[in-house]
């Protein structure tokens, strides 16, 4: 998650946005979980709701280009499970997210997003890194919030499947604590 700079420096673009996302809601009961974790180590305050992410970028010159491009690739993919992977728990300076597992059809919808939209966007990774499939838990942490991390997440129950049937472009306004987002369109897996 290692950006080139940082993303919360970014104004706001022509559209309204400082970055944006392509990402899947996480369902029931992994939402809560996590709104709770949130509620627990004090960060109520992040502008994102519980997902799991799959591409961010910024800068894009026509958002109706990005919206077509997401709904061609959403009409190659069908809907797909993932779970959490509890033992690819990653930290930095960032703030902690779980990797996800991922089977052919998720690796797949992520290449394709992320390949669709290069030609689009300006990217917030250095040129060459992946992008992993991951679950965000904490964002840009604050201090008194590290120590409260690792027991709070040990007693989450994120465990189960979860099932995403649609991505969605999200834009963000802010930054990620205090700032908000709207979801910008819900592009339905219909390959």
């Amino acid at each position: 998650m290692a950006n080139q700079f940082d993303a919360n420096a970014l104004p706001n673009d022509k559209f309204g946005f400082r970055i944006y996302g392509v990402m899947v809601h996480l369902p029931e009961p992994q939402a809560s979980e996590v709104v709770r974790f949130h509620s627990d180590i004090g960060a109520n305050d992040l502008t994102t709701k519980p997902h799991c992410s799959i591409d961010n970028f910024y800068g894009p010159d026509d958002l109706d280009a990005v919206k077509a491009a997401l709904a061609e690739v959403a009409s190659h993919h069908i809907p797909f499970d993932t779970s959490i992977d509890f033992n690819d728990l990653r930290s930095g300076d960032w703030g902690y997210a779980y990797t996800l597992f991922r089977d052919g059809d998720h690796s797949a919808l992520q290449a394709d997003v992320e390949q669709a939209l290069i030609p689009l966007t300006k990217r917030l990774r250095p040129t060459g890194q992946r992008y992993w499939p991951h679950t965000t838990m904490v964002l840009d942490m604050k201090p008194e919030e590290q120590p409260l991390v690792l027991p709070n997440l040990a007693l989450l129950d994120l465990s189960g499947d979860m099932h995403f049937d649609s991505i969605e472009l999200i834009g963000r306004v802010g930054p990620s604590r205090g700032g908000e987002y709207q979801i910008l369109e819900s592009f339905p897996l219909t390959g």
